[in-house]
């Protein structure tokens, strides 16, 4: 059974699960990926989906941000990776326009990640700060002794989005121990983690690419604060992510603004 509940530039249908259905078929009924599915469902469980339950699934495929205090739409097109005239477009507001607490802003599927720069094998898996880099440290929690940094920190908003850097299959999804809620996607002789999610968006086994949206920006296992930490190995041994991604002041590739859309924060 679905029924229409409204529409802007997008409409969200309700969707009673029936028997016999899952993720993937209702993905490919509605053409809104599993990722998509899961950010808009946290609260059903995609291994077990119980009769009669209700999915909301967006047409066209994305995702809504909820303005905040002090948001523009230069913040949510950096949190996406996106064209801010493509985004003003879709929502039918001005680039320059006030945005207002608590009004919806819809981002379509198809411009998440569309101006980050793709240059090299992997992009950056959000947009934020780094507040630790790889290599040694004093230890964040007990501020005694030093201890190795296997990843890079990148501090940003809760519940901000997080991309797959690289395409893969998903090796795990679950809470991970330090780690938190956890992703790690291989690809060949690389294997990303992802820590510290609020919310994943991904299921073990799947395969997800390059700037598709995996979880949440969150604060879970050992973490002192909203942050993702990013992990790269390669045949099994970590490396420093800062040698692969694109350099901090070139994030975003734009062009024909004087303003550019993205770039270090």
């Amino acid at each position: 059974m679905l029924t229409v509940v409204y529409a802007v530039p997008y409409k969200i249908s309700v969707y009673k699960i029936k028997s016999g259905d899952n993720y993937y078929k209702i993905s490919k009924k509605f053409n809104v990926s599993i990722p998509i599915l899961m950010d808009w469902n946290t609260k059903v469980n995609p291994w077990l989906l119980p009769l009669g339950a209700k999915l909301y699934i967006p047409q066209p495929s994305g995702v809504l941000h909820i303005v905040k205090r002090g948001d523009t739409l230069w913040d949510i097109a950096h949190a996406y990776f996106t064209d801010i005239d493509a985004l003003a477009e879709v929502n039918g507001i001005k680039v320059d326009g006030i945005l207002h607490i608590g009004q919806k802003i819809f981002i379509p599927e198809s411009l998440f990640c569309s101006v980050a720069n793709q240059d090299g094998h992997f992009i950056w898996p959000t947009y934020g700060y780094i507040t630790s880099g790889f290599g040694w440290r004093i230890n964040p929690i007990t501020h005694k002794g030093m201890e190795f940094h296997r990843g890079i920190d990148i501090g940003a908003p809760m519940g901000m989005p997080i991309f797959a850097s690289r395409s893969g299959i998903v090796q795990l999804a679950r809470s991970n121990g330090a780690y938190g809620l956890c992703v790690m996607i291989k690809n060949g002789k690389y294997l990303n983690a992802y820590g510290h999610l609020s919310r994943i968006n991904v299921v073990r086994g799947e395969y997800v690419k390059r700037g598709q949206l995996i979880g949440r920006i969150g604060s879970t296992g050992r973490s002192t604060g909203p942050h993702l930490y990013f992990e790269l190995w390669v045949y099994g041994k970590r490396y420093n992510p800062l040698h692969y991604l694109p350099r901090t002041r070139i994030m975003y590739v734009s062009h024909g603004r004087e303003k550019p859309v993205g770039g270090a924060k």
